[in-house]
């Protein structure tokens, strides 16, 4: 089976090419850019790259809200199930197991203390890091500690504060 990728803008190339061979280092990448030029499908990618290229590993992508989550989880199944990647899909939790033992799932900011105790082997990748409250990012950081799993941050912030301002 042949599988074919984006073909990235210069931006998106700059942060796939920063990742993709990143995996255990702990590294963080930040990409602030304007509205509409691909943010969510580099995220959709970067999260597709390493559930299917890295064995078993456990992915996690974090929106501000569960509307931002289930749109992205839509998206990643849809590119799954044409490629008969999935092994299972809850769309009730926005969790996806793929064939390969990896996994990848959605959290949304909203979930607030209950995001505690997850633990990501692969890469952590938050939209909209910019709209993302201080005190939940102090919650999810730890999930990369362990592992020293990549942090992907992208956003279009517009007179922020905290973090990412």
């Amino acid at each position: 089976m042949i599988c074919k990728g984006i073909h990235p803008f210069s931006f998106q190339k700059a942060v796939i090419d920063e990742v993709k061979d990143a995996k255990g280092s702990g590294k963080i990448v930040v990409c602030k850019s304007v509205r509409q030029v691909g943010k969510s499908t580099l995220i959709a990618n970067l999260l597709l790259y390493y559930a299917i290229n890295f064995e078993g590993t456990k992915n996690y992508c974090l929106s501000p809200t569960l509307k931002q989550g289930k749109k992205l989880y839509k998206s990643v199944v849809k590119a799954l199930t044409k490629a008969k990647f999935i092994k299972s899909a809850n769309g009730s939790d926005l969790s996806i197991e793929l064939k390969n033992e990896s996994e990848i799932h959605f959290k949304s900011a909203e979930q607030g203390e209950a995001l505690r105790g997850e633990t990501v082997t692969g890469i952590l990748c938050i939209d909209e890091f910019a709209y993302i409250p201080d005190d939940i990012y102090d919650i999810i950081k730890p999930w990369t500690t362990f592992h020293k799993a990549v942090t992907l941050m992208v956003s279009t912030p517009f007179i922020k504060e905290g973090y990412f301002g």
